[in-house]
């Protein structure tokens, strides 16, 4: 299959809130922008996953950089581990962080590559330390999949607090899917991540961080177990490259149609 062959999945934002999504997807990319008809764009990767592009609706397409700083544990580690990092889109200045086990705010544990990754918020804290970001910085967020639901809400919070200090005006945090089988490493311990997705959006809508869009990977991947190994959460190389399509029209896109998530699953 050849680069012109994958439609690109517009953002799907978290159910139940539909004027909402609508609106966060603005929020995530306000800067001067061009309205247009939406053109079919397409990657290399699974040719099962259909864009509402298909379908002529237009899309706000920025005419300014963003710089996008993307910060994982391994679900979306993959991304590096394939190689595939070249396929994010060009178009974005992308600074890729993404590393195996690691946590939001407790320490993190040691990864498949041998040694104990920065936690979430000392990678930001890092960032902050080396200097002013860019105006217009994304942090773009993949982070929690080894941590607990009992202190999500205060990792949370305290995340953007300093993703507001080192000055990112917006902050994507990709939830959680809900049905998996992955346990925590070096335990038996699950993760409740359908209550962590609960606090998340109980954050958002707090009103308290107008800067947070949450991006609904658990709607997105809903029904592809394909795309995942056994734990549902480790993403194979047929997944990572729909993951990163989705993601490239996550943040390069924002809906301007009457389209919401209701309108187009990837099923």
């Amino acid at each position: 299959m050849g680069v012109a062959d994958m439609p690109i999945p517009l953002m799907m934002i978290r159910r139940m809130r539909t004027a909402i999504a609508a609106a966060g997807a603005v929020a995530l990319l306000a800067v001067s922008a061009v309205v247009v008809a939406a053109p079919v764009q397409r990657i290399d990767g699974p040719s099962d996953v259909v864009a509402p592009a298909e379908r002529g609706e237009s899309y706000t397409i920025r005419t300014k950089p963003l710089h996008i700083t993307m910060i994982s544990d391994s679900a979306l580690a993959a991304i590096r581990w394939f190689g595939a990092t070249g396929l994010l889109d060009s178009a974005l200045m992308w600074d890729t962080r993404l590393e195996s086990c690691r946590r939001i705010q407790f320490p993190s544990c040691r990864g498949r590559e041998g040694y104990r990754p920065l936690t979430l918020v000392e990678e930001v804290d890092a960032i902050f330390a080396d200097g002013a970001v860019p105006d217009g910085s994304v942090l773009l967020i993949s982070v929690g999949h080894n941590d607990w639901e009992s202190r999500f809400r205060s990792d949370l919070e305290h995340t953007l607090a300093r993703a507001r200090a080192a000055g990112f005006e917006r902050v994507g945090w990709i939830n959680y899917r809900e049905e998996v089988d992955y346990v925590l490493p070096g335990s038996s311990d699950r993760t409740d991540y359908a209550a962590m997705n609960d606090i998340l959006d109980a954050v958002d809508r707090s009103g308290q961080w107008p800067e947070l869009v949450v991006l609904d990977y658990d709607a997105f991947t809903a029904g592809r177990g394909d795309w995942f190994t056994d734990d549902g959460v480790h993403l194979t190389p047929h997944g990572t490259l729909a993951v990163i399509n989705w993601l490239n029209s996550s943040i390069q896109y924002s809906v301007t149609s009457d389209f919401t998530p209701d309108n187009w699953r990837a099923d």
